[in-house]
């Protein structure tokens, strides 16, 4: 720990040099792939101009199904978006989905039809976590999920349609 803080402190006095800098750090490991995957989809929404406008959906559709949080990723673990109120719960839903999404890629190389929706309920926690297949995107057909951690999940159909149709151009634009 008192090595990363040492790091930490070398590149912030570097930054504080160059005034149009900014710097961020990510809690990363090479033995979890997702840690990564996370990283590289934060500092993409951070230079993409249609991130934020991706980011307000979410929050109105989840906001509108009653949600805890909500995470727009595609199967190659690009995170498009995300919105919660707690990075408690981000982390939940995000984590989750991505380790969801390499047990349906593993799935899907084997021959097994890969899942339009998948659900993992958490009883004893009173809340459950379910990615829906929202469409595919560029030449290599890339499937983009849409996943929710919400205590009621059965929500999501009520504005599912409205909100593939918000969400679509503006994927296309995100790449």
């Amino acid at each position: 720990q008192n090595n990363i803080s040492a790091i930490k402190n070398k590149f912030n006095n570097i930054v504080r040099e160059e005034e149009k800098t900014s710097i961020k750090y990510s809690d990363t490991t090479i033995y979890q792939k997702e840690t990564i995957l996370q990283m590289f989809s934060e500092a993409l929404k951070t230079v993409s101009e249609t991130s934020e406008i991706i980011e307000n959906i979410l929050e109105d559709f989840t906001t509108t199904i009653e949600g805890k949080a909500s995470s727009l990723i595609s199967m190659d673990g690009l995170i498009f978006g995300s919105y919660t109120s707690s990075d408690v719960d981000e982390a939940l839903l995000n984590n989750t989905a991505l380790i969801m999404q390499t047990l349906s890629n593993f799935h899907n190389s084997i021959g097994l039809t890969r899942e339009p929706s998948m659900t993992l309920d958490f009883p004893l926690n009173g809340f459950a976590i379910r990615g829906e297949k929202l469409f595919e995107y560029s030449e290599l057909k890339i499937p983009v999920y849409l996943w929710l951690l919400s205590d009621n999940v059965d929500l999501i159909y009520e504005k599912i349609d409205y909100f593939k149709l918000q969400l679509l151009p503006l994927i296309n634009l995100f790449l």
